[in-house]
């Protein structure tokens, strides 16, 4: 076995590109199969609906930095709001390096707190991830749930499924038995264990917030594709379910930045049961551009607002 581990990482970068490559090959595959459907297409984008999905995933953004900084205060990490809000986003674009690794380290680089337990932002941070997927998977049940309806949603029925899933949730997320599984999870991954020291209120605030995040993140796609294609708010959690898997794999496809190439692959798979391939293709690369653009925005109102306001604020402070 440990064999195996060190001829892993000692080719590990030829593997993930022999890895990259493969998408790329059958992502090609797919467009040049499509390709007279691409070029005979007739599209038009709605700016309107396009600007709603930017603005509404710009708000996503802001609730998922607070709970970031509600995590750290919750771990009785010593930092400012402010402080906390730079950290989240100015990591933000770390992602897109390939390991994820350097969101962290930008959020540790950027909290500059000499006295700040590196530890603790590395557990504030997987907490974080947890949760993530947590709210990832709770509305990815929700959209198999309507799968297995095979009709129209209606929304009475998913009421008992929905409680369902809440109360799972509310179980997982208990303090210990979420610090046993993430600790065994991360004792696999040889890495070391973490404290989560907070109470169920604390993770269940997190756990609401991240919810609440994915959910409006969940209305900027249906906006987005509204922009493109014809959808009805019926095809709501359709749609965020599609963009929750899409999300998880991104997350999970650590030999990719931020799932590049798989992302795609299994969006215009997805969305392929609802739109036509050829547009699916478009919407899958369209997609990852105009969520970098919106990450590209946020960091520099943040940078703006930094240096003509909280610069002055701290300097005085």
């Amino acid at each position: 076995m440990d064999k195996l581990k060190k001829l892993i990482s000692r080719y590990q970068i030829p593997i993930k590109i022999a890895f990259l490559a493969v998408l790329v090959y059958f992502l090609g595959k797919l467009i040049v199969r499509n390709w007279q459907e691409l070029i005979r297409y007739q599209f038009s984008v709605n700016i309107s609906f396009l600007l709603y999905s930017f603005l509404i995933g710009i708000t996503s953004y802001l609730f998922q930095s607070i709970a970031w900084y509600i995590t750290l205060k919750k771990m009785k990490v010593p930092i400012s709001f402010l402080e906390g809000m730079r950290g989240w986003y100015y990591s933000l674009l770390g992602k897109y390096i390939p390991g994820r690794v350097f969101q962290l380290l930008g959020r540790v680089y950027f909290i500059k707190k000499q006295k700040i337990n590196r530890k603790l932002i590395g557990a504030g941070y997987i907490i974080e991830t947890v949760m993530g997927l947590f709210s990832a998977s709770f509305f990815i049940l929700i959209f198999l749930i309507y799968l297995i309806q095979k009709k129209e949603m209606i929304y009475t029925r998913i009421i008992f499924p929905l409680i369902f899933l809440l109360a799972v949730c509310v179980i997982l997320i208990q303090p210990s038995l979420l610090e046993y599984i993430i600790n065994r999870i991360l004792k696999i991954l040889k890495k070391e264990p973490i404290r989560i020291k907070m109470h169920f209120s604390d993770l269940f605030i997190l756990l609401t917030l991240a919810i609440t995040a994915m959910g409006i993140y969940g209305f900027s796609f249906y906006f987005f594709i509204k922009s493109f294609w014809p959808v009805t708010i019926s095809s709501y959690f359709i749609l965020i379910g599609s963009f929750c898997l899409y999300s998880i794999i991104n997350i999970l496809a650590f030999f990719s930045p931020n799932g590049l190439g798989i992302g795609e692959l299994s969006l215009i798979y997805l969305l392929g049961r609802m739109l036509p391939t050829s547009l699916a293709i478009i919407i899958s690369i369209a997609l990852r551009i105009f969520i970098l653009l919106i990450e590209i925005a946020t960091v520099g109102i943040v940078l703006l607002l930094d240096n003509l306001f909280f610069k002055t604020r701290r300097e005085k402070g």
